[in-house]
């Protein structure tokens, strides 16, 4: 038995490997997606003659790729093969695995020579079943154990990520033949890497481009777009018949429209390239919330809407932050209330809180619209994307302006969450400090400069 268990452990030493090895070779064709090559290296391993009787090449949710196994496997006894599992990453380093490879090692062989030694125990003699297995051993470990640590130890390399390093293994046989394979793939891996770092250099410098290229565009739009506006408030003004006001008046209402888009590709740019200004001021809440109040008050009467701003507790007079973007935040909150709501009501309700002892004030527009299911709900702070297509042909909207103000939130200092359930309306949570600090403002816009960069990668 003590035999049986040190062959067990060269098996488990082998298979291991042969794992490990497997799961290196398939990592360029799942990177490309070349799923011939994964099911020629399933054949190839399963071919070899070291006791792998079964490969399986599988993505990371368990969606088989690729599959072979030995003539003689399929007539084994599952408990004589023994499995070895291997996930496959791009690096030592990256966390998201690709998939995993499964390698089964047949016992038979093992089996078979334990057999062999205790039979021949019962029939020679002591010493001469003493000489085969020091016999054995020996083979064992000039023939096979030992090649095996070589690549193992280079193979543990390669997964460290030492490309640079060649694998080296002079045996003729299908060890030698898998180590040159091996260092086949450790070249191409070499090659992949620093094609993948070159794209990524050309892909940083391409978004940069779409950057300005968006903000420029946006600028030269506007003067045309402030063109048509002026004119068509001079064609409203002016002596017509119905017809042709209600046609300026789509003009003009088609015009504010577009300017807004234009507005918000414009503020989505400047924060994307990290020149969105933050300037931090002292300035009166009543007058903040006033202006509010005057600008959607006509919009929720026409469709009927209840909407009022109320002070949940004693509130300051007096607040410090950047008034524009706050009231920008709010606009964009309470449109975004009232554009999906058709009946009921739109709240804006404000309260004064602590976080982490320091002064914030909490703004909740709760509404009765149409609501959002919960499945949605992180997508719609993503750019250019709104809970369901079909509201954006029935409301219209970049898909922007909530991205824009969960930025505005978090370039503030602050957060921005929803709660929200289908046909039950809304709560959005706008949360900012109050004694924002210019020197504050400048530690956030370093970090947020990154953390949109990576977010826009993904």
């Amino acid at each position: 038995m003590e035999e049986k268990h040190v062959l067990y452990e060269q098996i488990d030493t082998q298979g291991a490997s042969m794992c490990d090895v497997a799961g290196v070779l398939c990592v360029e064709a799942l990177l490309v997606e070349d799923y011939p090559v994964l099911e020629t290296y399933a054949e190839l391993l399963a071919a070899e003659k070291n006791g792998i009787s079964f490969v399986r090449i599988e993505r990371a949710n368990g969606q088989v790729l690729a599959e072979a196994s030995t003539t003689a496997y399929k007539k084994e006894n599952p408990e004589s093969v023994r499995m070895y599992t291997s996930p496959i990453t791009i690096s030592p380093a990256s966390t998201d695995v690709l998939g995993r490879v499964a390698v089964g090692m047949s016992t038979r062989q093992a089996d078979a020579i334990v057999t062999t030694r205790i039979t021949s125990m019962l029939i020679n003699a002591l010493l001469s079943f003493v000489l085969v297995t020091i016999l054995l051993a020996l083979v064992l470990h000039f023939f096979v154990t030992r090649p095996l640590a070589v690549l193992d130890s280079q193979a543990q390399r390669l997964a460290e990520g030492e490309l640079d390093i060649p694998v080296e293994l002079s045996n003729g046989d299908e060890i030698g033949r898998l180590a040159q394979t091996l260092e086949s793939m450790r070249q191409n891996l070499n090659e992949s890497y620093n094609e993948i770092h070159q794209q990524n250099e050309q892909l940083k410098v391409l978004d940069r481009m779409k950057d300005e290229f968006l903000a420029n565009m946006t600028h030269e739009l506007r003067t045309p777009m402030n063109s048509i506006m002026g004119f068509s408030d001079i064609l409203c003004e002016e002596e017509m018949g119905p017809e042709q006001k209600k046609y300026a008046y789509v003009i003009h209402e088609a015009s504010q429209n577009l300017l807004e888009i234009i507005n918000d590709i414009l503020d989505f740019s400047k924060i994307a390239q990290g020149k969105f200004k933050i300037d931090i001021l002292a300035f009166s809440l009543d007058e903040l919330l006033a202006n509010v109040k005057m600008l959607f008050a006509s919009s929720a009467m026409d469709k009927g809407l209840e909407f009022t701003i109320r002070p949940m507790d004693c509130l300051p007079t007096q607040i410090q932050t950047d008034p524009v973007r706050l009231k920008q935040c709010l606009v964009n909150l309470v449109g975004n209330a009232i554009k999906f709501t058709d009946a009921g009501y739109v709240h804006l309700d404000i309260t004064s809180v602590q976080v982490n002892g320091r002064s914030h004030l909490r703004f909740d527009v709760k509404d009765t619209g149409i609501g959002i299911a919960p499945e949605k709900q992180s997508a719609i702070f993503e750019s250019f994307t709104q809970a369901d297509g079909s509201h954006t042909r029935r409301y219209g909207g970049t898909g922007l302006g909530l991205t824009i103000t969960k930025r505005l939130a978090y370039l503030l200092g602050g957060s921005l969450v929803v709660e929200s359930e289908p046909g039950a309306g809304s709560v959005f949570t706008l949360t900012v400090p109050v004694d924002l600090s210019l020197q504050e403002v400048e530690l956030i816009a370093e970090s947020s400069q990154s953390v949109w960069m990576n977010a826009s990668a993904c």
